[in-house]
């Protein structure tokens, strides 16, 4: 592993079970490895499938924001998560924990650079999002109102228009 790794770095304090080294191997950066076959390494495209899926799977599930907002249940915002996650992981700035043999994701750390005004337009989205959210949840509610009970309102305000013009008959005819 020497003989790979001309920029292994040892540290004082480094756990025995990883040594944190830099290598540069088929253009992958190998910033450590595991004892047990596991390498974290610098993503790149190669491996952005298996860690969408991985996302998809797991931290959508699990997230406390994706769980707030309900990303389970609501496919138009893991959709959008999802391709905003792709766009992260185009930025070179994400990692990714491999094995070494069969080149299996088991995790990934997705890092990106934001400016301001590109957090506060996500935040927009976000809050659009919900509104959106919202008035789908009202209309399936409405949707959902059978055409018996639309009946008994339309009968009901049927007789309730027919009071309202008898008293004010009666109201026209006590002023005469």
């Amino acid at each position: 592993m020497n003989e790979l790794n001309p920029l292994r770095v040892e540290y004082e304090n480094e756990p025995p079970s990883m040594t944190a080294d830099r290598m540069l191997t088929n253009g992958d950066i190998v910033w450590a490895r595991h004892y047990q076959g596991i390498k974290i390494q610098q993503l790149f495209s190669d491996f952005y499938n298996p860690v969408i899926d991985l996302l998809q799977q797991s931290t959508l599930r699990d997230d406390p924001l994706c769980r707030i907002f309900k990303m389970d249940k609501n496919w138009r915002a893991m959709e959008e998560m999802l391709f905003k996650a792709r766009d992260w992981l185009s930025q070179s700035l994400s990692l990714v924990a491999v094995d070494e043999e069969t080149d299996q994701v088991y995790g990934a750390v997705i890092g990106r650079i934001v400016n301001s005004d590109e957090l506060l337009n996500e935040m927009e989205q976000l809050k659009e999002m919900e509104i959106k959210q919202q008035k789908e949840k009202e209309e399936q509610k409405l949707a959902a109102v059978s055409k018996k009970e639309l009946r008994s309102i339309s009968r009901k305000s049927i007789r309730n228009k027919k009071k309202v013009l008898k008293l004010r008959r009666v109201q026209s005819n006590r002023r005469k």
